[in-house]
């Protein structure tokens, strides 16, 4: 096929680096379909319970169906929810 690409600058050749976990964290963090329960285990560490998915009730969309993580966040706070969660207060 063709030539390699360069960097007009150094000459170096362009090519992909390999993934490193921060990489993966971060497509995760912009791609990762996942249930609400595993966004709720991964996220909170469990200490938020879902009382009411009224979130999930606005357009039918089942509880357990994959979605993303901003996705869950807003119907996450459209739902009644209960928090074992410790608030601080900064001062």
């Amino acid at each position: 096929m063709g030539t390699t690409a360069r960097n007009d600058i150094t000459g170096m050749a362009i090519k992909s680096r390999a993934q490193t976990e921060t990489y993966r964290q971060g497509w995760d963090a912009i791609f990762a379909k996942k249930t609400p329960d595993e966004w709720l285990k991964e996220r909170y560490n469990n200490e938020v319970i879902i009382l009411d998915p009224d979130g999930w009730r606005q357009d039918n969309t089942p509880y357990d169906k994959p979605i993303s993580f901003k996705e869950f966040s807003d119907r996450l706070s459209y739902s009644t929810v209960r928090t074992s969660m410790q608030l601080s207060v900064i001062r």
